[in-house]
């Protein structure tokens, strides 16, 4: 079937291109509605207090102000959905530095923030806890009633515990074990476009939302839920994104409190977080602490795993849970017969957090590759042959899930290996000096998540003229959606690429959408839209059939035209038929209406049966004088089932592996361990890698393979692409030195690490 693929598999320039570059293409932040007022909130200088008074008459007063809220105008006071149930739109306690008191709505984004100033409040410090670990101790300071270990319902904590065969035994069987703990640090999205939302209500009541999100449909149904509405009364409209990275995805406090200044207003309201606000305000990496042991036999096979992860969810649960379960179901990526995963989601004072690519899985994929190579070294077996011989193979069930997926690990490998040249750089740590005096260290890293995931809908309309318009929830973050959706309607519809358009992400439009998450947008939407795009085919050839006067089986459609499989020059264009459709030939033939095909398509199982394989090899030169580490090249192969766009794949993984890389060199978000406040929340701080840091990435290598449930046998890449970085680096660090260096691995602990062991310490 893919040698007969005329669209796919082919590269196209972006639907989005030409309005991203030309300035055309418009943000939440730059739609200005009549009459529009500008909103900035009052924040929590305190990580933990209880508000025992407020005083806004000063703010009421000032001239251009038209609404003020605090946590007395929420009402009803209703907590959001499912397992975000700890969060209100304002309370009258304060959980984080940076959290929300109250709310101005002002003609000026000045006045607003001169109002915001003026508000008097007074509060009662109350004892923070930052460490989840410390917050689960039975004297931490009590975050929420109840304790500080996440709830699913307010009286039944969430813990997740589960074991693949005999763990005692298995470690009883191993001639080496291991334990160790490691701890992962915060890392911030740093998305170009901050949160941006506004809302206006009308005058039947409906309140419609523009917001810069990756979940709209979800987010209709929390604004809904929070503000006591009828679903159909909520509308939201997703415009171009900024980038998100799993950091839009959750409904934050900004969207409730604009929804209320808009509706108290009787006026529009934007808020636009600053780049500050984001840091703080905007979400982060979940932190995690994680006691992990492996055993193996002296041949390197390994016998047994036990992982114990304590979740630092923050002051809320944004996704907490469903990161926990991530981990324990997508790790480890080794066969091991006997495992063991506990998983523990705990509130701290920390800013909040929510998904980050690779959410669960990167930060256990990294301490896990860590801890791997530690053991080929204790084995004494090169970490290439102990990852070809231990990876999981296709088909075999991992972690706790247990459901099994197409995974081409061993291609992956072998083709990063050969591209590196692992077999000739490779050495034992801390043996190799360079000519210019650097050290050389190689190390490897292997990961993968899940490429599919919920339900989403679809709806194909073909126009009179033979051009398409595709209906579609999938928000356009930036990763290309528009084009490889419309890229499945071109080949299933049988029509030329540039005569379909996509309309994103409006939930009184657009068909449901789960979300944009888990790169499950190829094979959960794609499959929607296929599914569409049949339908409407079939329709179609219906008509064609009675204009070549032929059976509609004898058919087939293509780059715009309909035609005879065995007779291609008799054939009617698309636009041919679809006019005939819609308009008919009266009196003899009557029109049918409307040309819309309906798809829609839902992952079969949780946990999906569809995952990708990542695998990521990193150089390093380490200047043992200054400290300084150079990722001289970064080589990382990805199994991506049927490539859709061959560039759009290349373009996306590059640049969301840049993410890895930062992670494992100099991206981490401090907070003062006293008082709770970011330390580094602007880029003059919190630096992030930029072109001139990682010009050193090869072309990502694709594996291609065919997964059975995709649409032309693909799947996504996206999300899974960062998370293979860190362990490589970290590995390829000690290589290099034959010190492990905590990440971030700034120059700093560089030498420091180098000091202590010369020190003997």
């Amino acid at each position: 079937m893919s040698e007969n693929l005329v669209v796919v598999g082919k590269s196209f320039p972006r639907k989005d291109a030409l309005a991203k570059v030309t300035g055309d293409a418009q943000y939440t932040a730059d739609i200005k509605l009549p009459g529009m007022l500008y909103a900035k909130c009052l924040r929590s200088p305190y990580a933990h207090a209880n508000i025992l008074s407020i005083d806004t008459s000063k703010a009421e007063a000032l001239p251009g102000v038209e609404a003020v809220i605090t946590y007395k105008d929420v009402v009803p006071k209703i907590a959001f959905k499912g397992t975000s149930q700890s969060l209100y739109i304002l309370e009258d306690k304060v959980r984080y530095v940076g959290d929300e008191v109250a709310a101005v709505a002002a003609a000026s984004e000045e006045i607003a923030e001169e109002a915001v100033h003026l508000i008097e409040v007074e509060y009662e410090v109350l004892p923070a806890v930052f460490d989840p670990e410390e917050a689960l101790k039975p004297d931490a300071p009590e975050i929420h009633l109840g304790g500080n270990l996440l709830t699913i319902k307010r009286d039944q904590p969430f813990t997740f515990s589960r074991q693949i065969g005999d763990v005692k035994k298995g470690f009883a069987e191993a001639d080496v074990v291991l334990e160790r703990t490691y701890r992962t640090h915060m890392q911030l999205h740093v998305q170009m476009e901050p949160r941006a939302s506004m809302a206006a209500w009308d005058s039947t009541g409906n309140v419609t939302l523009w917001d810069s999100n990756q979940s709209p449909f979800e987010i209709r149904s929390q604004l809904a839920n929070v503000l006591d509405l009828p679903q159909n009364k909520a509308r939201v409209i997703t415009p171009y994104v900024g980038g998100a990275f799993g950091g839009k995805i959750a409904m934050l406090k900004a969207q409730g409190i604009v929804a209320l200044l808009a509706r108290k207003a009787g006026r529009p309201v934007r808020l636009e977080f600053s780049r500050e606000e984001q840091a703080v305000a905007g979400t982060r990496r979940h932190s995690w602490t994680l006691k992990l042991k492996v055993g193996a036999k002296k041949d390197g096979s390994l016998t047994a795993y036990h992982a114990k992860a304590f979740l630092n969810t923050g002051p809320f649960n944004l996704l907490g849970i469903v990161v926990c379960l991530n981990q324990a179901h997508l790790t480890p990526k080794f066969s091991v017969p006997n495992r063991k995963y506990e998983g523990y989601v705990l509130y701290t004072n920390c800013p909040p957090t929510s998904a980050f690519r690779g959410f669960g899985y990167f930060e256990a994929d990294f301490a896990i590759g860590v801890l791997m190579d530690e053991l080929a070294e204790k084995i004494g077996i090169d970490p290439l042959e102990f990852y070809l011989k231990n990876h999981i193979q296709s088909e075999e069930p991992f972690g706790m899930g247990q459901v099994p997926r197409i995974l081409a690990f061993g291609e992956a490998i072998r083709r990063s290996a050969e591209t590196i040249g692992w077999k000739e750089k490779w050495h034992k740590p801390g043996e190799r000096t360079l000519p210019n005096g650097r050290k050389h260290g190689i190390g490897i890293g292997i990961s993968g998540g899940n490429a599919a995931l919920g339900n989403s809908g679809a709806v194909v309309i073909v126009n009179e003229n033979g051009t398409v318009t595709l209906l579609s929830g999938a928000t356009e973050l930036g990763q290309g959606t528009q084009g490889e959706m419309a890229q499945i309607v071109a080949e299933a519809l049988g029509v030329r690429y540039e005569d379909v358009d996509v309309v994103n992400s409006d939930t009184k439009v657009t068909p449901f959408d789960q979300s944009q998450i888990a790169s499950r947008t190829t094979l959960t939407h794609g499959n929607a839209v296929k599914s569409a795009s049949e339908d409407a085919k079939q329709q179609l050839l219906e008509v064609a059939a009675n204009m070549l006067e032929v059976q509609p089986e004898r058919l087939e459609a293509k780059e715009g035209w309909i035609y005879v499989k065995k007779e291609p020059d008799k054939r009617v264009s698309v636009a041919e038929a679809s006019r005939f459709f819609i308009e008919g030939k009266p009196p003899r033939v009557m029109p049918k209406g409307v040309l819309i095909g309906r798809g829609s398509y839902s992952t079969p199982s949780v946990p999906p049966p569809v995952g990708n394989a990542v695998v990521t090899i990193a150089e390093v030169e380490v200047d043992t004088t200054t400290g300084h580490i150079d990722l001289s090249r970064l080589v990382s192969a990805v199994d991506c089932g049927k490539i859709i766009n061959p560039k759009g794949i290349e373009a996306q993984y590059e640049s969301v592996l840049s993410g890895g890389a930062g992670f494992a060199l100099m991206e981490e978000l401090l907070l003062d361990p006293v008082s709770g406040k970011v330390l580094n929340p602007t880029f003059l701080d919190y630096k992030i890698p930029t072109a001139l840091d990682y010009r050193n990435i090869d072309p990502v290598i694709m594996v291609e393979s065919h997964e059975r449930h995709g649409p032309y046998g693909a799947k996504g890449v996206g999300e899974a692409s960062i998370s293979a970085a860190a362990p490589a680096i970290a590995t390829a660090i000690y290589n290099a030195l034959g010190v492990r260096i905590d990440l971030p691995a700034t120059a700093q602990k560089v030498i420091s690490a180098l000091s202590n062991t010369q020190k003997g310490s």
